[in-house]
Parts: structure tokens; C-alpha cells; sequence
């Protein structure tokens, strides 16, 4: 059975309740404006809570992303019932886990990691970690 054959009670239903919580739309702010760059998922390993999201959203705009000093990007996080977060630059950090060769295709993944105990407690507030 392939996702196009589940009835959309099923997969409107059961499924966006299963992984809305999860889920995160990620943005960068300039000049007041945010940019939506792609989506991920809220993850935590051991301590480390954050994003894990593919490596080519915070790469493939120009300028790229840039995260962990006060020079870095502003981010916006769109999470649970379409909640925002906004987060200072040096209060996260990436992991690239697996950075892409070529730009469309190969290994493509990267952890962005919530630094900011203040900041993680308000993710934590409205949504949830898998």
C-alpha cells in the first residue's frame, strides 16, 4: 500500500495528529522579514534536543545559514498550531551529519542543535520532542 492509496480521513487525520507535533517550519529573519527555508523534525539524543532537518535548507539560499556567534542568522521556528520561536544566532549550532556532493542528490542531513537553556524551555512549552 503506497501513501496515495491510504483515505484521507486517514492520512489527514491520524497521521497530521501523529507528527504536527513534531514537526518544525524553519525561517530566517533579515531585516525583519523571514524567509521560510524548508521543514524538521524536533528530535532529542541523550541531552542534545534540536532539529534535524536536510543540510541544503540552511545551504542552498545565499547567503547560507549561519549559526553559533552573534554574527550569525536570526531564525524563526514555526512549530505546533502554528506557534514562532524566534532565536538569536549563537543560541544554536549545527551538526552537518551528511553533507551532499552534488545538489540534488546523495546524503543530505544536518542537526541543529538548541544551545539556549531559556530557548529550549520554550520549545519545549508547545511541542514535543520524538
Amino acid at each position: 500500500m503506497t501513501v496515495g492509496d491510504m483515505p484521507e480521513s486517514f492520512t489527514h487525520g491520524v497521521l497530521l495528529k501523529a507528527f504536527a507535533d513534531y514537526s518544525v517550519a524553519l525561517g530566517r529573519v533579515k531585516d525583519g522579514k523571514t524567509s521560510w527555508l524548508g521543514s524538521g523534525v524536533l528530535v532529542r539524543k541523550g541531552s542534545h534536543y534540536g532539529i534535524l532537518t536536510a543540510h541544503h535548507c540552511l545551504h542552498a539560499c545565499s547567503p547560507e545559514v549561519q549559526l553559533g556567534s552573534h554574527k550569525g542568522d536570526k531564525m524563526c521556528f514555526l512549530v505546533n498550531l502554528g506557534r514562532s520561536i524566534l532565536v538569536r544566532p549563537e543560541e544554536l549550532i549545527e551538526h552537518a551529519l551528511a553533507v551532499p556532493k552534488e545538489d540534488e542528490f546523495g546524503p543530505d542531513l544536518t542537526f541543529v542543535e538548541i544551545l539556549s537553556p531559556e530557548r529550549l524551555g520554550t520549545f519545549k512549552a508547545v511541542s514535543t520532542f520524538w
